[in-house]
């Protein structure tokens, strides 16, 4: 059942669980070259795929326009991979990151189940990087861990379904496009960065978004 009526003032909580597409360009040649330099024949075996991600928020609503705050957690990931008779090596990338940010809505009209949105989002990016080496049986592991920072805008858009006078459900579709981003550094010194080819690599979430929404209206 479409969502009718009169469209009046109300909070609105929402969450979120969807997946999404990301760019990852400077991670992805960092890959290549990994497999170009190291002595083994490494294969690659994910970069950086399409992976789940999780939302929520909390907006207020008057007539059709609405402003609020929202939050991500997203996660992605590489492997490169070897193993032979004497032993095995796994180079794992693993990627997440965090973002928060307000956003604004806009009903197409007052009383539309359609409505458009625009979130400026500040993200923060974690890449842990462990090799798992072994050899005769002997296991060595190493990690590494670093961080970066970044600024986003997403457009969206949702249609939304009744359940209920509370209760509601909405598809949305959008795409993050990033602006600023900061190269990925060591957590624990901001001066060594992450490099690919003599430059600075970073964390580039941007791409499509395709999630289902619970909404909760007050």
């Amino acid at each position: 059942m479409l969502i009718s009526g009169i469209y009046g003032q109300s909070v609105e909580i929402s969450g979120a669980v969807g997946v999404g597409s990301y760019r990852m360009s400077d991670l992805k040649d960092w890959q290549n070259l990994l497999v170009i330099i190291n002595a083994l024949p490494l294969e690659k075996t994910e970069s950086f795929p399409v992976f789940v991600n999780f939302s929520g928020s909390i907006s207020y609503h008057r007539k059709n326009l609405g402003v609020g705050l929202i939050a991500f957690s997203e996660s992605t990931g590489g492997r490169l991979a070897y193993s032979d008779f004497s032993g095995s090596l796994f180079s794992d990338q693993l990627l997440s990151s965090i973002a928060v940010g307000p956003f604004v809505s806009r009903r197409l009209k007052q009383d539309s189940p359609l409505s458009f949105s625009a979130a400026i989002l500040y993200y923060r990016s974690f890449l842990d990087l462990r090799d798992e080496v072994t050899i005769l049986g002997a296991t060595q592991i190493t990690t590494e861990e670093l961080v970066s920072s970044a600024l986003a805008v997403q457009p969206a858009i949702q249609y939304e379904f009744k359940i209920t006078e509370i209760f509601r459900i909405a598809p949305e579709f959008g795409y993050m496009v990033f602006g600023w981003r900061q190269a990925l550094h060591l957590k624990e010194n901001n001066e060594v960065f992450l490099q690919v080819n003599g430059n600075r690599a970073d964390a580039d979430w941007s791409g499509f978004r395709a999630r289902v929404k619970i909404i909760a209206k007050l």
